[in-house]
């Protein structure tokens, strides 16, 4: 397939698989490792191969429309015609199974790529459509924990960063008084402007005005 793990996730929606297959061919995952620049798109590599122009859905769409778009629709598979969208879908299936000999043959030039290629994407791909189908465990206490910790980390900075500022009631999250308390009340430098020529207090200013000042140093790690 071309990017087989969605084939997998609708079949198993639809219940017309109950595992995982083990796949052996997928042509867009050989095409990103042996074209890492060049994209993806199955209509844009059967065009390079082949010296054909293939539609895709979109275009296939727009010719059975009196209102094309730009992205499809809702009800696109309402409105393109089922003689026409069988014959859209077995160019997918020509496309793939041509493009496989193609691919797999530029990977038995490469060993190593070869040898990545099936050991370690194909497996990965398995295991990705099966994570997406059925969810992953999490630690739950785990990340509990993780936000308490975060959450007094957090209360301190505020803690300091409202002593600095002698302003109890600063709210940390608004630009307009982040800004007058920096340039207005404790006259730190202008750094940039924005693009409406006002002076920034965004983050790259913060950046530069954390290498001497306090606040805007606590600031950066109370926000991130």
């Amino acid at each position: 397939g071309h990017n087989i793990k969605y084939d997998i996730a609708v079949l198993s929606t639809l219940k017309l698989i109950d595992k995982i297959p083990a796949i052996e061919f997928d042509t867009m995952v050989a095409h990103y490792l042996l074209h890492i620049d060049q994209r993806q798109k199955l209509e844009l590599i059967a065009e390079r191969y082949f010296k054909t122009h293939k539609a895709d859905l979109l275009e296939v769409y727009n010719q059975h429309t009196d209102k094309p778009r730009k992205k499809l629709p809702p009800d696109w598979f309402e409105i393109v015609p089922q003689e026409v969208l069988a014959e859209y879908c077995r160019a997918d299936v020509d496309a793939t199974v041509r493009l496989v000999t193609i691919l797999a043959d530029e990977l038995e030039k490469q060993p190593l790529l070869k040898a990545w290629y099936y050991d370690v994407e194909l497996t990965f791909t398995s295991i990705l459509a099966h994570s997406e189908i059925k969810g992953i465990l999490i630690d739950r206490p785990y990340f509990v924990q993780l936000k308490a910790n975060f959450e007094a980390k957090k209360a301190v900075l505020l803690s300091r960063l409202l002593a600095l500022a002698k302003n109890p009631d600063l709210n940390l999250n608004s630009p307009k008084q982040i800004k007058d308390l920096l340039f207005t009340q404790m006259k730190l430098p202008k750094v940039e402007k924005t693009k409406k020529k006002d002076w920034s207090a965004g983050k790259k200013t913060l950046e530069r005005l954390a290498e001497n000042y306090a606040f805007p140093k606590l600031l950066l790690k109370y926000r991130e």
